[in-house]
């Protein structure tokens, strides 16, 4: 067995937003269709407070909702990577063996492929498996990933793995979804148990869970691209890429925890493991920004996306600063799909300003 994280105490305020922030927030806001809704946390020098905001009757209104409940869509990759770096820090495997040698059948062409590959985006796998990725392009799917079962993931593994531009960084839902359910096989648990037992109840993620029928009550709903609403995402085998739903308090607790210095876990899944270009590496499960500010030295980055849901969390452990923003905005509305971590940008730097 291998522990948890260790809980956190967090001090909570629903203030420090500035006329500055509260105009970004309603700026970018106002650009969406009616019933859009944004959930901000804001971590100045670890402490926390929270801003909501709701475009209702064409006007930006106040809301309370910190503890609402989005889809986070690739955030979870973090997750993924945390439960990952726990297992081997408790023997049950080492990041740099092949995976196959935690299944009982070898991959395709006794294809090699490592955790570390498989969590920072360099195993040469395509972003999705070969049989979605032909069925997002001809059939209009609300709910993409929900008939792609543990079947079909085992004979891709079995009878269609490839690896092309091996050892260069190419992002891949279909390479984290494969390390989930490997975690999976090992632990003999489902993604849902590991992540309650070792990360969301030491924390106290009291609203976070990869089942959309736990918590119907504080769930917002998706829209697509038009502001409709929409499906929810199953995410199936690939659960560890992208299933995960949760609240800005909930993402805010886990922040606050990888603030903690003397973390192994977190500081072992922080360190690089590859080097994208000048301003781009990565770690496990996370982009590492490095810029040329005095003020800031290495941004650590996920975003994520689903059809009626996008987000983005940024974290900078050297002044313990963060910002994390979830969304009903589809993740599928690439006009405007930067509008969210420009928020982002803005909301860090208007802290950044403020010392």
């Amino acid at each position: 067995m291998f522990t948890g994280i260790g809980q956190i105490n967090d001090l909570v305020t629903t203030e420090n937003y500035s006329q500055t922030d509260i105009e970004c927030i309603a700026k970018k806001l106002d650009s969406f269709h009616n019933n859009t809704q944004l959930a901000i946390a804001k971590i100045h020098h670890g402490h926390l407070s929270f801003y909501g905001a709701l475009k209702s009757n064409g006007r930006i209104i106040f809301v309370e909702n910190s503890d609402a409940v989005f889809e986070i869509g690739s955030i979870t990759k973090v997750f993924t990577s945390t439960l990952l770096v726990m297992m081997a820090n408790q023997g049950l495997l080492s990041i740099d063996d092949s995976i196959d040698k935690y299944l009982d059948y070898p991959l395709h062409n006794n294809t090699k492929i490592t955790f570390k590959e498989l969590a920072n985006h360099t195993a040469g796998l395509p972003r999705l498996p070969p049989s979605m990725l032909w069925k997002s392009i001809f059939t209009k799917n609300d709910n993409p990933y929900k008939n792609y079962i543990e079947d079909q993931l085992v004979d891709y593994l079995k009878h269609q793995l490839k690896r092309k531009n091996k050892t260069r960084y190419n992002y891949s839902n279909l390479g984290v979804g494969i390390l989930g359910y490997v975690l999976t096989q090992i632990a003999n648990q489902s993604y849902e148990d590991l992540l309650q037992q070792y990360i969301f109840r030491p924390l106290s993620m009291n609203t976070s869970t990869t089942q959309c029928d736990q918590v119907t009550q504080y769930l917002v709903g998706g829209l697509n691209k038009k502001g409709k609403p929409t499906s929810h995402w199953d995410m199936a085998s690939l659960s560890g890429a992208g299933a995960v739903l949760s609240s800005v308090h909930d993402l805010a607790k886990f922040v606050m925890a990888n603030f903690d210095k003397d973390n192994a876990v977190f500081n072992l899944q922080r360190e690089k493991t590859f080097q994208v270009n000048g301003m781009l590496s990565l770690a496990l499960g996370w982009h590492i920004y490095t810029f040329k500010k005095p003020e800031i030295d290495q941004l650590y980055v996920h975003d994520g996306g689903t059809g009626g849901y996008r987000s983005i969390l940024g974290v900078d452990i050297n002044t313990q600063n963060s910002v994390i923003i979830l969304s009903n905005i589809s993740g599928l509305h690439f006009l405007k799909s930067g509008k969210l971590p420009n928020l982002a940008i803005d909301l860090m730097q208007n802290m950044m300003d403020q010392k």
